[in-house]
């Protein structure tokens, strides 16, 4: 998340180079051979700046503080439902009582 907030980055590049060339001449053979060793190093320096990474710190801490109350408050929601369904069983197995119904009075 850190590379995403555009950093300042600066690039330091250190270079080595050896040449080395020998050549002999005589009067009917020539001779030549070169060689060369380049080392170069690169890296790259972050300058990251520290209000930027402790709002990152922040927001990331919001969203988890935000995530745990939501998930605690479905919790409390099912709960509640079970506790429900829990005390209201009998009504819920049985909806016209123990009797069978004829045990009240009708309309007509």
């Amino acid at each position: 998340a850190v590379e995403k907030l555009a950093l300042e980055k600066t690039t330091v590049s250190q270079s080595n180079g050896t040449n080395k060339s020998e050549s002999t001449k005589e009067e009917e053979k020539k001779e030549g051979s070169t060689s060369s060793t380049e080392t170069k190093v690169t890296s790259v320096v972050d300058k990251a700046f520290p209000f930027r990474v402790m709002h990152l710190v922040a927001l990331d801490v919001n969203a988890y503080f935000a995530a745990k109350s939501g998930l605690t408050d479905c919790f409390n929601e099912i709960v509640m439902a079970l506790d429900n369904v829990e005390k209201n069983m009998d009504k819920i197995t049985s909806p016209k009582g123990s009797s069978g119904g004829s045990g009240h009075m009708g309309m007509y």
